[in-house]
């Protein structure tokens, strides 16, 4: 459990960013951040050192932090900020904070890394710390109209250099950046018209040569299919899948191929899919509506090529063959 606030409060684990919140918290080598509702503030808790307590990351006042992802190598967290201390609407940005808690007292210490449009989100750092991806909208879309993915070359002091568009805008929209070990990314686009996952390959690794990478990316689909895959991102911080290993991502969808989400709608039943990431092996998890406890009935059929078993009471399990 974290101790108390400084004002001998629990922490309210929280963060009132677009109103819906979301991702108010993040953790990583032992160091917790985390967004306080009772007074707006973000804290750092390092497991190693408990009794410093909780450390005050940012300044009072009306401005919200949230998506939060931490560089323990550069001692910063990465949020997306909502500042209300202007008049009109709020101004959202991607910021960096210092994790030694100098912003707290000066906020001219928090840099602000992507400004100039309505939203942005997601910001997601690889595994080798080289690269930040993010994305960003504007008024009147919603994030599943026109959202673009954008990865950025991150310096040793955490700004920004080299920038590019990965995908999104021109009518299809982004969702969910998440990087592989391999320092690939995978993300959410709906560009078919269903929100299936792509993979972005040929980032440079860490001591290579980087001039130009963004020339060098090559996007496509990791298995292009009438089915969803994500879910709309009313909140922060959606988490639709997951990469499991250098082979499988593990991932949330509808329960028929030909169900979509709309802005509200939402599916029926629930699924998890494995899909290769660096092969092409999928072995799908899907519950359906009825379960039937205590049956334990095989059902073998071919399905496009693969090998589809039926469990019934439990689950459907598709194997197709590399």
């Amino acid at each position: 459990m974290l101790p108390l606030t400084p004002a001998d409060e629990l922490v309210d684990v929280r963060t009132r960013v677009h109103e819906y919140g979301g991702r108010a918290y993040a953790v990583d080598g032992g160091i917790i951040v985390v967004s306080h509702a009772g007074d707006g503030r973000l804290y750092r808790y390092d497991v190693a050192h408990r009794m410093r307590g909780l450390v005050p990351l940012t300044i009072y006042g009306d401005v919200r932090h949230g998506d939060l992802e931490i560089d323990t190598g550069r001692g910063l967290v990465y949020a997306v900020r909502e500042d209300h201390r202007g008049h009109g609407e709020a101004v959202n940005t991607l910021v960096a904070i210092p994790l030694d808690g100098s912003a707290a007292r000066d906020d001219s210490r928090v840099r602000t890394l992507v400004s100039g449009t309505d939203f942005v989100v997601s910001p997601t750092l690889s595994p080798d710390g080289e690269h930040l991806a993010w994305i960003t909208w504007n008024h009147p879309g919603m994030p599943w109209d026109n959202a673009c993915l954008h990865v950025g070359d991150l310096g040793p002091d955490g700004t920004l250099g080299e920038q590019t568009l990965v995908d999104g805008g021109h009518g299809h929209s982004v969702s969910e950046p998440r990087w592989t070990e391999e320092c690939e990314l995978v993300h959410g686009s709906n560009a078919s018209g269903f929100w299936n996952l792509y993979r972005t390959e040929g980032f440079p690794v860490r001591g290579t040569n980087r001039t130009g990478w963004s020339e060098k990316l090559r996007t496509r689909p990791l298995h292009p299919a009438e089915v969803t895959f994500t879910t709309p991102a009313w909140q922060l911080g959606p988490h639709s899948f997951d990469v499991l290993d250098s082979e499988h991502i593990i991932t949330s969808g509808p329960a028929t191929r030909s169900r979509t989400w709309g802005p509200s709608g939402s599916p029926t039943g629930s699924s998890r899919v494995e899909r290769g990431v660096a092969a092409d092996r999928q072995r799908r998890l899907q519950r359906g509506p009825r379960r039937h406890a205590g049956i334990q009935r095989d059902v073998d059929a071919q399905h496009r090529g693969g090998q589809e078993r039926q469990c019934a009471g439990a689950a459907w399990l598709r194997r197709v063959r590399p």
